[in-house]
C-alpha cells in the first residue's frame, strides 16, 4: 500500500489532495492490485472518492480477480456512491474473471435491494449469466426476495432461463421450498414441466425435498405427475425414497403411475423395500402397487425383502400375495438371496409359507449351496435341521 493508499482508507481528503498535488501515483496498486479509490469506497468516503475521480482514478481498474471499484460500492458501500459512481461512467454490465458476476449479481448476492433497483434503472442487464450460468432472478430465487423477482420480470428477465446444471429459477425456489417465490414464478409464466440436465423437474424436485405446499401449487397448474427424470424417476420415485409419506398419498390421490419403473425397472415399492420403510411398503399395497413387479434384473420386492432380512416386509408382502418362488433373471429365488445374506428369520419365514427348497438358479445351484458358499452358517443351520429335505446340486 502506499500513502495514498492510507490516506482514502482514513478519509483524508486533504492528504489525498496533498499527495497528489507532489506526485502521487492515482492509480497505484496494493498486493491485491486495489487502487486507492477501493479504499476510499470501502470506507464511504464520498469526498474523497470525488477528489480521486476528479484527480483521474481509473473508475474501471481490475483487481487480482477482476473486480471493479463499482463491485466494491454495490458490496460495501451506499446507494449513493454507486450512483456518484454510474455518474461517472462506470460500467455497469462488466463481468469479472473469477466467476463471472456483475454489479447486478453481487448486489443480489448481498440483499442490497436499493443498490439492484438503481443498477437496472442504469441498465444493468438483468439476464446476464454468471460463469455457472446463474441470472439475477436466480439469485433472487436463491435469497428468497418477491420484490427483486417482481421487478426483474416486469424489467424484462427471462423466467425460464437456465443455469449451467438446467435449473430454473422455479427449480431454485423449489429446492429451497420458497413457497410464495415459487407462486409468484408461476403467475408470471413459469414453465413447470421444464427439465434440468438430469432431467428433473420442480415436481421431483419439491418432492424430494418434501415440499406439500409447492407440490399442490405444481400440480394445481399443471405439473406432468408422472414425468420422468433421465434416470428414470418420477415425482412418486423421489417421495418413496425418502419415506416422505404425505407426499407419497398427495402424488398418489392426483394420478400417480404407483408401478412406474425407473431406468433400473424400480417401482416406488422396490425403493421402499431396499430402504426398510415398511409403514410405505403397506401404504403402497393399500394403493394397489403390485408386489410382483420385477426390475430389470428381474429382482422382486420380496427378494430383495429376503436379501435384507426385513422380516416384517417380508410377511407383508407374503400376505399380500407376493410369489414366493418367483426367479430373477439369474434363476434367483427369495431363498437364494436370503441364503446368501445369512438372513435366517427372512428364509424362516418363506420356507414355512411353502418357499421351494430345493429351487436350483439357472446354473442349478441350490439355496444350499448359496448359503455354503457365503459362509452363512445360521441359514445352514437351519437347513440343515431334520425339518426340511434338500436335494443338493
Amino acid at each position: 500500500m502506499t500513502a495514498l493508499h492510507y490516506a482514502a482508507e482514513a478519509n483524508g481528503a486533504e492528504l489525498i489532495e496533498l499527495l497528489i498535488l507532489y506526485g502521487a501515483d492515482i492509480n497505484a496498486k496494493d498486493i491485491n492490485e486495489n487502487i486507492p479509490l477501493v479504499y476510499a469506497i470501502k470506507g464511504k468516503a464520498r469526498e474523497s472518492i470525488e477528489i480521486l475521480l476528479l484527480h483521474g482514478a481509473d473508475i474501471e481498474a481490475k483487481n487480482n480477480i477482476g473486480a471493479t471499484p463499482l463491485f466494491f460500492a454495490t458490496i460495501m458501500s451506499s446507494k449513493e456512491i454507486v450512483e456518484l459512481l454510474l455518474s461517472h461512467g462506470a460500467d455497469v454490465n462488466y463481468q469479472d474473471i473469477n466467476n463471472g458476476f456483475t454489479a447486478l449479481h453481487y448486489a443480489l448476492n448481498h440483499n442490497r435491494t436499493e443498490i439492484i433497483k438503481l443498477l437496472i434503472l442504469h441498465g444493468a442487464n438483468v439476464n446476464s449469466k454468471n460463469s455457472s450460468g446463474g441470472t439475477p432472478l436466480h439469485f433472487a430465487a436463491d435469497n428468497n426476495c418477491k420484490e427483486i423477482i417482481e421487478l426483474l420480470l416486469t424489467s424484462g428477465a427471462n423466467i425460464d432461463d437456465k443455469s449451467n446444471s438446467g435449473h430454473t429459477a422455479l427449480h431454485v425456489a423449489a429446492t429451497k421450498g420458497y413457497i410464495e417465490i415459487a407462486e409468484t414464478l408461476i403467475l408470471h409464466g413459469a414453465n413447470v414441466n421444464e427439465k434440468s440436465t438430469n432431467g428433473l423437474t420442480a415436481l421431483h424436485i419439491a418432492s424430494d425435498k418434501n415440499c406439500q405446499e409447492i407440490v399442490i401449487m405444481l400440480i394445481s397448474h399443471g405439473a406432468d405427475i408422472n414425468e420422468k427424470s433421465l434416470n428414470g424417476w418420477t415425482a412418486l420415485h423421489f417421495a418413496s425414497q425418502r419415506n416422505y409419506q404425505e407426499i407419497v398419498k398427495l402424488l398418489i390421490s392426483n394420478g400417480a403411475d404407483i408401478n412406474a419403473k425407473n431406468k433400473d425397472g424400480s417401482t416406488a415399492i422396490n425403493l421402499a423395500v431396499y430402504k426398510g420403510f415398511k409403514n410405505l411398503v403397506e401404504l403402497l399395497i393399500s394403493h394397489g402397487a403390485s408386489v410382483n413387479e420385477k426390475d430389470f434384473d428381474g429382482i422382486t420386492a420380496l427378494q430383495a425383502a429376503a436379501y435384507y432380512n426385513n422380516v416384517e416386509i417380508t410377511k407383508i408382502l407374503i400376505s399380500h400375495g407376493a410369489n414366493l418362488n418367483e426367479k430373477d433373471k439369474n434363476g434367483k429365488t427369495a431363498l437364494h438371496y436370503g441364503s446368501e445374506k445369512n438372513s435366517k428369520e427372512a428364509v424362516e419365514i418363506l420356507i414355512s409359507n411353502g418357499a421351494n427348497i430345493n429351487e436350483k438358479d439357472n446354473d442349478g445351484r441350490t439355496v444350499f449351496d448359496y448359503a455354503t458358499k457365503n459362509n452363512s452358517q445360521d441359514v445352514l443351520e437351519l437347513l440343515n435341521s431334520q425339518a426340511f429335505h434338500i436335494e443338493t446340486k
